[in-house]
């Protein structure tokens, strides 16, 4: 799984913007929200044991 800054959050758009281009990305996230991502994944993981 590819998780990336949203480059219009990001203070060097570049870095997410290149990593954009470089591979195939599930999610474009602002910072909360990549923050709220592994949070949920880490509770459905939690549940699945």
């Amino acid at each position: 799984m590819a998780v990336v800054q949203d480059p219009l959050t990001a203070e060097i758009a570049l870095m997410p913007r290149s990593a954009i281009e470089a591979t195939s990305v599930d999610y474009v996230l602002s910072l909360e929200k990549i923050a709220e991502l592994f949070i949920r994944l880490d509770q459905n993981n939690l549940e699945q044991r």
